[in-house]
């Protein structure tokens, strides 16, 4: 069993720039789900803002790599407008309704396949 993340903050690159918009995150999991199954599709926020920059740089450049390989700053990206903490999420659900998914759609993407995932891998045996 495979659960695909469709992440936040998402970052894209339109025009040059590394910004994205709500509309842009909603493509995203249009397209996902029009590749994948829609119970493999689910949000992961890993919502936190005081992460070390030395622990962003142990998940960029591998958990046993004594250094990051990434040439790159490891500050976090910042959030997106549209996207401040956890409590735009009904925003973004209401997006989502207002395309081509269901309630169920939209029940099982911002979370019930998660609880499966955790019910069906981690259960008892």
């Amino acid at each position: 069993m495979a659960l695909l993340q469709a992440s936040l903050p998402l970052v894209t690159l339109q025009a040059s720039t590394w910004a994205t918009t709500r509309n842009d995150f909603c493509d995203m999991v249009e397209w996902s789900v029009g590749k994948f199954p829609i119970d493999a599709v689910g949000f992961g926020t890993d919502y936190y803002t005081d992460y070390s920059e030395d622990a962003i740089a142990w998940w960029r450049g591998g958990r046993w790599a004594r250094q990051s390989p990434l040439r790159s700053p490891n500050k976090l990206s910042s959030w997106d407008d549209w996207f401040r903490s956890p409590e735009d999420f009904p925003d973004l659900l209401e997006e989502l309704g207002k395309r081509s998914f269901s309630e169920s759609d939209i029940a099982k993407i911002s979370g019930g396949n998660w609880l499966r995932l955790y019910k069906e891998s981690f259960a008892p045996r």
